[in-house]
């Protein structure tokens, strides 16, 4: 859940780290006159207004969404070799005050506070603003506390190990059957198949989804699976 921020009425970015980079990869480098709603054609709507939130907070628009000059650079560097180089002293500004009080040990917990109390989310945006800024941090070589990789949310550690129970041979035989018949599609559903070339991919669909259940699952996708695909290089 997002609310007001306390830094310049900006929100810290919680979009997908990947649907950031490449909705500037498709502008090719071209600079708009004004970033307006023309410009994110397939999209959700949350996920525009994640994005042009986080164009905001990284100070590449002004406030009435006029590209400012560290945009032309950036969308440049989209998708190119240079994209880490030319992203880093941008988030070294646009961070500045919200991480300012953190040391280079700081946990996770005191992350999601520092985006909390100073960047305007809380609940689940504040975990996506946190994943937003370290994946930009490590891939752009800024050096951040080695707990701030952890999910877990308290600071860092592995996350315990889930202890499996033994079965007798007669259940993982049953088991064993049960993986070789075909999956049964669920009821009112229906089974859509995408083929890539790096294989099949298989989804169960509802039937009668309405916009907003479609809007929902497409952001879903977007947010928490884009941010595991490598991003194509456009040129």
């Amino acid at each position: 859940m997002a609310r007001a921020s306390k830094q310049a009425g900006a929100v810290a970015p919680n979009v997908a780290y990947t649907t950031f980079k490449q909705w500037l990869s498709g502008l090719k480098g071209v600079v708009p006159a004004k970033i307006d709603n023309t410009l994110f054609r397939g999209q959700s709507g949350s996920t525009v207004s994640q994005l042009r939130g986080a164009l905001a907070f990284l100070r590449l628009v002004d406030h009435e969404s006029v590209p400012t000059s560290s945009f032309a650079p950036l969308a440049s560097a989209a998708g190119q070799d240079d994209w880490p180089v030319v992203f880093k002293p941008v988030v070294e500004a646009a961070y500045a005050e919200l991480l300012g009080g953190l040391n280079g040990n700081a946990t996770r917990a005191q992350l999601l506070e520092a985006f909390r109390d100073r960047g305007g989310v809380s609940g689940e945006t504040a975990q996506k603003a946190a994943r937003f800024y370290v994946s930009a941090a490590t891939e752009c070589g800024i050096e951040i506390s080695p707990f701030w990789r952890s999910e877990s949310g308290d600071g860092g550690g592995a996350r315990p190990r889930r202890r499996v129970a033994r079965r007798a041979p007669a259940e993982r035989q049953t088991e064993d059957v049960g993986k070789a018949a075909e999956p049964q599609i669920p009821p009112g559903a229906r089974e859509y198949k995408l083929r890539t070339k790096h294989g099949e991919i298989v989804m169960w669909i509802p039937v009668g989804m309405t916009e907003t259940s479609w809007d929902r699952a497409l952001d879903y996708l977007r947010q928490e699976l884009l941010e595991f695909v490598t991003p194509e290089n456009p040129g």
